[in-house]
C-alpha cells in the first residue's frame, strides 16, 4: 500500500516551522482506498505571504485541532504504507519533525513522485506538481491546499506506474532495503537506530579506530547513501564499506557546529579517509597592526608567528597564496604598499621619506608620503579588509540546538573562538552562565574552526549576535 501525502505549512524548516493542513490517500497503486484530511492549528501564526500563498488563514485553524490530537490517525494510516509525496522530503520531515515533538520516532519507506517522474518520464522542462499535473491532465481546483494537491500526486503516481517499464518504483523499494546489504561487520540494529539529525558520525573498525568522519544535516540518510551497494563498489566508498564494523555519531543540531566538531575531530583523530581533510591547512596568514604613525598595517606572516598575537584576518594554506590575496586587495583598495608590506622602505622608522612602488603606478594614493591622514587611509583599510574580519571581537553566536526547547553558543573571545556549547534558555539567565555551558576546542582546531565561522557570518545575516 501506499499512503499519499500533501501537507501546507508556516515555512519552509520542519524544526522551526509547523502544519496547517495534512492531507493522506490511501491507494494500492491503481485506486484510492482510504482517506484522512484536516487543517491542523500550528499553535503560531501564519505569515501573511503563506496565507496569500495558500489561502489558509489564521482564522480558519484557530478551532483546528493541533497535530497531537490528530497524531494517532496519521500513525495508524500510514502504518505498513509506502510514504510517497511529491518532494517527499519536504513532507516527510515536517511529520517527522511533529511525532519527535510528542517523543515519537515516525520512520516509513519513501517516494518521491518528483525524481521518478524525471527517470520514468523523462525531458520535460519542469516536474513541478503543477506543470506535470498538467502535462497528464490532471486538474488541481484548488492549487497549494493539501486535500486537492494531495489527490493530484495520486492520480500523477498512479499514471507513473503505469508508464514505469524499467521497473524505477522497485528499484527505489529494494535500494531502502538497505539492511540487508550493510558491510558484514556491520550490525544492521546500529543503522536501523541512527538519528535523522543534524550532526556528525564516526565509522570505526573491527578494533574500534575511526576510520572516517562526516557530517550532515540528516546523520542516517547520509550513512545509508555509503552504504548502498551502488556508491560502495569502488575507491574510498569501497574501503570504508568492507572496514566498517561499527557507527558512532554526536547530534549538534547546529550545521555550523558539527561543520566546526568535524574539522576538530579530524584534526584530533586523524582519521585514514580524511587524509586530505586532515592536511588542508592554513600555514600562512594576513595580520593587520598600527605603526607609530597611526596607520594600519596589513602582512603575511606565518601563523606560527602570529600565534602569541592576535589571530590572522584570513588565513592561506601557501605563502604565495596569501601574498597574491594581499596584493589584489592592496591595489583594489589603492593601499600603500609599504604599509602592506609589499615592499617596505629600507629605513625602519616608518618615516613617510619614500613612495612606495604602487604610488609610482598611482595605486597608492599617498600615504607613505604623509599625502593622506591615518584616518583617511585606514577607513580604506577597514573597507577592504572588511569581509576578513568578525562583526566584534567578543561574542557569543546563538543557533539551534538538539532538541526543540536547546539552543547552541559559539564563544569567541579576544578574536578568537573559544568553543561551542548547548543550553536551556530557561536556566541561563547571564554571560557567565552561559559562558560555563562552553565546551573549549583545542588552539590547534581553533585557527581552521575560525575561518568557518567567518564563513558563515558571510552568508548568514540572520545570526543571534550576543555581544559582551
Amino acid at each position: 500500500m501506499y499512503a499519499v501525502v500533501d501537507l501546507e505549512t508556516t515555512g519552509g524548516s520542519a524544526k522551526i516551522n509547523r502544519i496547517t493542513e495534512i492531507a493522506i490517500y490511501i491507494t494500492d497503486g491503481s485506486q484510492v482506498l482510504n482517506s484522512f484530511t484536516s487543517l491542523v492549528n500550528p499553535g503560531v501564526k501564519i505569515p501573511s505571504f503563506i496565507t496569500k500563498l495558500t489561502g489558509i488563514t489564521n482564522e480558519m485553524v484557530a478551532t483546528a485541532p493541533p497535530f497531537e490530537e490528530i497524531a494517532q490517525q496519521v500513525a495508524q494510516i500510514t502504518q505498513d504504507a509506502v510514504f510517497v509525496a511529491h518532494n517527499v522530503d519536504f513532507d516527510y520531515a515536517f511529520i517527522k519533525q511533529e511525532f519527535k515533538r510528542l517523543g515519537y520516532v515516525f520512520e516509513r519507506r519513501k517516494l518521491c513522485t518528483v525524481n521518478l517522474s524525471r527517470k520514468i518520464y523523462p525531458g520535460q522542462p519542469s516536474y513541478s506538481l503543477g506543470a506535470i499535473a498538467t502535462h497528464f491532465g490532471i486538474g488541481i481546483p484548488n492549487r497549494h491546499r493539501a486535500p486537492d494537491d494531495a489527490l493530484a500526486t495520486t492520480y500523477l503516481f498512479h499514471k507513473l506506474i503505469q508508464l514505469d517499464t524499467q521497473n524505477y518504483i522497485q528499484q527505489s523499494l529494494d535500494n531502502m532495503n538497505i539492511y540487508q546489504m550493510l558491510p558484514p561487520g556491520l550490525p544492521p540494529d546500529v543503522v536501523k537506530n541512527l538519528p535523522e539529525e543534524t550532526g556528525i558520525f564516526y565509522f570505526h573498525d573491527v578494533s574500534g579506530k575511526v576510520i572516517f568522519i562526516d557530517k550532515s544535516s540528516d546523520i542516517k540518510t547520509r550513512i545509508l547513501h555509503y552504504l548502498q551497494p551502488t556508491n560502495s563498489h569502488k575507491g574510498k566508498p569501497a574501503k570504508i564499506f568492507l572496514k566498517t564494523h561499527h557507527i558512532s555519531y554526536e547530534e549538534t543540531g547546529s550545521e555550523l557546529i558539527a561543520s566546526l566538531l568535524m574539522q576538530a575531530e579530524i584534526a584530533r583523530l586523524k582519521p585514514a579517509h580524511n587524509r586530505m581533510a586532515a592536511a588542508r591547512k592554513d600555514r600562512f596568514g594576513i595580520f593587520t597592526n598600527t605603526n607609530e604613525l597611526g596607520y594600519q598595517c596589513l602582512q603575511v606572516k606565518s601563523i606560527t608567528t602570529g600565534t602569541n598575537n592576535a589571530p590572522p584576518l584570513i588565513g592561506f594554506a601557501r605563502q604565495d597564496y596569501a601574498l597574491k590575496a594581499l596584493q589584489k586587495h592592496a591595489a583594489d583598495a589603492q593601499l600603500c604598499a609599504h604599509f602592506c608590506h609589499i615592499d617596505p622602505p629600507d629605513n625602519k622608522t616608518n618615516q613617510q621619506t619614500q613612495p612606495c612602488s604602487y604610488y609610482h603606478t598611482h595605486t597608492c594614493l599617498g600615504a607613505c608620503l604623509g599625502l593622506e591622514t591615518p584616518a583617511q587611509y585606514n577607513a580604506r583599510v577597514q573597507k577592504a579588509t572588511v569581509q576578513w574580519q568578525l562583526p566584534t571581537p567578543n561574542f557569543f553566536l546563538i543557533g539551534e540546538g538538539r532538541t526543540n526547547s536547546e539552543k547552541s553558543a559559539i564563544q569567541v573571545k579576544n578574536g578568537r573562538l573559544v568553543g561551542y556549547g548547548f543550553y536551556e534558555p530557561d536556566f541561563v539567565t547571564n554571560l557567565t552562565d552561559l559562558e560555563n555551558c562552553i565546551k573549549p576546542i583545542t588552539p590547534a582546531a581553533a585557527q581552521e574552526a575560525l575561518k568557518l565561522l567567518k564563513a558563515h557570518l558571510k552568508k548568514n545575516k540572520v545570526d543571534k549576535l550576543i555581544k559582551y
